[in-house]
Protein backbone atom coordinates (compact mmCIF):
# COMPACT_ATOMS: atom_id res chain seq x y z
CA UNK A 1 0.00 0.00 0.00
CA UNK A 2 1.39 3.37 -0.96
CA UNK A 3 1.92 6.02 1.68
CA UNK A 4 -0.79 8.26 0.18
CA UNK A 5 -3.29 5.40 0.17
CA UNK A 6 -2.52 4.67 3.81
CA UNK A 7 -3.16 8.29 4.76
CA UNK A 8 -6.40 8.34 2.76
CA UNK A 9 -7.55 5.17 4.47
CA UNK A 10 -6.70 6.57 7.90
CA UNK A 11 -8.59 9.78 7.13
CA UNK A 12 -11.57 7.81 5.83
CA UNK A 13 -11.94 5.64 8.94
CA UNK A 14 -11.05 8.25 11.56
CA UNK A 15 -14.62 9.54 12.12
CA UNK A 16 -15.98 6.01 12.56
CA UNK A 17 -13.16 5.04 14.91
CA UNK A 18 -13.66 8.18 16.99
CA UNK A 19 -17.40 7.51 17.24
CA UNK A 20 -16.89 3.88 18.22
CA UNK A 21 -14.27 4.78 20.83
CA UNK A 22 -16.55 7.43 22.34
CA UNK A 23 -19.40 4.90 22.56
CA UNK A 24 -17.09 2.36 24.15
CA UNK A 25 -15.91 4.84 26.78
CA UNK A 26 -19.52 5.71 27.66
CA UNK A 27 -20.62 2.07 27.98
CA UNK A 28 -17.56 0.39 29.45
CA UNK A 29 -17.72 -1.16 32.86
CA UNK A 30 -14.61 -1.36 34.97
CA UNK A 31 -13.75 -4.78 36.32
CA UNK A 32 -11.09 -6.10 38.60
CA UNK A 33 -9.41 -9.49 38.36
CA UNK A 34 -9.92 -10.21 42.06
CA UNK A 35 -13.68 -10.11 41.48
CA UNK A 36 -13.30 -13.23 39.32
CA UNK A 37 -10.29 -14.90 40.94
CA UNK A 38 -10.29 -14.57 44.73
CA UNK A 39 -7.04 -13.27 46.23
CA UNK A 40 -6.59 -16.44 48.27
CA UNK A 41 -6.48 -18.52 45.06
CA UNK A 42 -3.83 -16.34 43.44
CA UNK A 43 -0.31 -17.73 43.18
CA UNK A 44 3.12 -16.82 41.91
CA UNK A 45 3.94 -19.26 39.13
CA UNK A 46 7.63 -18.34 39.13
CA UNK A 47 8.39 -20.15 42.36
CA UNK A 48 5.67 -22.76 41.84
CA UNK A 49 5.23 -23.52 38.10
CA UNK A 50 1.71 -24.08 36.87
CA UNK A 51 0.71 -27.68 36.24
CA UNK A 52 -1.91 -28.84 33.75
CA UNK A 53 -3.74 -30.48 36.67
CA UNK A 54 -4.21 -27.01 38.24
CA UNK A 55 -6.83 -26.13 35.62
CA UNK A 56 -10.41 -26.00 36.86
CA UNK A 57 -11.86 -25.63 33.35
CA UNK A 58 -12.11 -28.32 30.71
CA UNK A 59 -9.61 -28.23 27.83
CA UNK A 60 -12.41 -27.23 25.43
CA UNK A 61 -13.37 -24.23 27.56
CA UNK A 62 -9.74 -23.18 27.98
CA UNK A 63 -9.25 -23.34 24.21
CA UNK A 64 -12.37 -21.24 23.62
CA UNK A 65 -11.16 -18.61 26.06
Amino acid sequence: MAKDEAFELAEAVTPAVETLMAEHRERREHWYAHEYVPWEQGRNFVSEPRQESDASLSPDVRTAL
